[in-house]
């Protein structure tokens, strides 16, 4: 039997789905973020490796399992950090079959645009818009939430606190915030 590991590792969080070859998921796991960018490299790898173990162990697989189960990590950061974290991930887990860590833009361009020139914009904790012209890949913003968010959760999340701090301040009106901060 061959299984197959997929993860999307973002942010805000991280989430793990575990299918057999017929596409039946057998397990599911979720935990923090494993952005790189923001939690280091090996933070990214330790939220990495728990969400594997909970799907292996949720699977009801053991290690003699782990030469037939590939494993595919879309993860936010990964653009500058996959082979890190895949030779990483590989010293962990030495006999796992097929392994690869890539951004999770490849995630919503293989499943939105599996074939042909497009453009996809991700919006979760951060946001960036990127463009496939046959096998360049363009990206635009996507610099982190400190230089480059607009439309992010993180963005939004802050414009209304900024809002309701205005309120306080006496500089804006009451929102609805302002009695929930209080």
């Amino acid at each position: 039997m061959t299984y197959y590991i997929g993860i999307d590792g973002g942010g805000t969080k991280t989430e793990g789905v575990l299918t057999d070859s017929t596409g039946c998921v057998l397990s599911r796991a979720l935990d923090s973020a494993s952005n790189p960018n923001d939690v280091t490299p090996e933070g990214s790898v330790a939220v990495l490796t728990a969400v594997t173990a909970r799907l292996i162990e949720g699977a009801g697989l053991t290690d003699r399992d782990f030469s037939e189960i590939s494993f595919f990590g879309g993860i936010a950061g990964g653009i500058n950090h996959g082979p890190t974290l895949e030779t990483a991930l590989r010293e962990i887990y030495p006999s796992l079959g097929a392994l690869g860590i890539r951004s999770d833009i490849q995630i919503l361009l293989s499943g939105e645009l599996p074939m042909g020139d497009g453009a996809c914009i991700i919006c979760g904790t951060g946001s960036a818009c990127f463009l496939r012209r046959g096998d360049e890949l363009i990206r635009i913003g996507g610099w982190g939430y400190l230089l480059d968010s607009g439309g992010s959760g993180y963005d939004i999340g802050r414009d209304a606190l900024e809002a309701a701090l205005r309120h306080f301040d006496g500089r804006g009106e009451p929102t609805v915030l302002s009695d929930l901060l209080a």
